[in-house]
């Protein structure tokens, strides 16, 4: 049996749009001033390199946004022999159900996030390309797992998938609720 979680794809990419008015703003800048210098620790040097940085998110949210809202794939899967993270350009792909170790809900910025942990998150880490694996990376150090699932990407409800999760499950895993915590 396959139970399968459609993305949300009415989300509006706020931080695409923000990040690519900074990236149009900083080049106008660099356009109409025309100076440039040698000095790595001038103003001027200091807005290319966040030009710079600011373009590499651009791409990597546009990314991420093409993935959701033009991938017929893009889905949080549940099987039989475990579950399937195909949401996003940084999703982790199969990770059966032995992997699994824990399942959390939790709140971040007003908003249910669901936590699945994985025993070893360094195995679904490095089959990742690098740029993703940074920003999986810091989901690891923030919340101790790489597969972080919010509310405002899928239609779905947070309690019940996790209660889903849980129902499907083949092995023994731990679930709390951290929502009421600190």
């Amino acid at each position: 049996m396959e139970i399968i979680i459609p993305v949300n794809k009415r989300i509006f990419p706020v931080q695409l749009f923000v990040c690519s008015l900074i990236a149009i703003a900083i080049s106008v800048f660099l356009f109409y001033t025309r100076t440039f210098s040698l000095n790595p620790y001038s103003p001027m040097s200091i807005l290319i390199v966040l030009l710079i940085a600011d373009i590499r998110y651009v791409i990597l949210l546009a990314r991420v946004y093409a993935k959701t809202q033009f991938d017929s794939r893009a889905s949080f899967t549940i099987t039989e022999s475990g579950i399937v993270d195909n949401m996003t350009v940084l999703g982790l792909g199969k990770i059966p159900w032995e992997e699994i170790d824990d399942i959390a809900l939790d709140r971040y910025r007003g908003m249910d996030i669901l936590l699945v942990g994985i025993v070893d998150p360094n195995k679904y880490l490095s089959g990742v390309r690098p740029i993703y694996r940074s920003i999986l990376r810091g989901y690891l150090k923030k919340w101790n797992t790489p597969l972080v699932i919010s509310g405002r990407r899928v239609d779905f409800d947070m309690e019940k998938l996790r209660d889903l999760l849980l129902s499907h499950s083949t092995s023994k895993i731990n679930s709390h609720d951290l929502r009421e915590i600190g």
